[in-house]
């Protein structure tokens, strides 16, 4: 697969200061729900569910305020 170099600029407004870049993805509808459910909110649950992931890969991820 082949991915597009990100520019320095992109992303938005930062947030937990880092800039955030918007993606989407398609999920089932229960899984959707199970996000919506969460008290900390659908990005930030997926953000944690990633970087639990990428840890247990072995991969570092940088520490942000969140």
């Amino acid at each position: 697969m082949r991915l597009k170099k990100l520019k320095e600029n992109v992303g938005g407004k930062p947030i937990y200061d880092e800039k955030m870049i918007l993606t989407s993805f398609y999920t089932r509808g229960d899984q959707l729900m199970w996000l919506r459910s969460r008290p900390q909110g659908i990005s930030r649950t997926l953000r944690t569910l990633i970087d639990k992931a990428m840890l247990e890969d072995g991969l570092t991820i940088p520490e942000i305020n969140t």
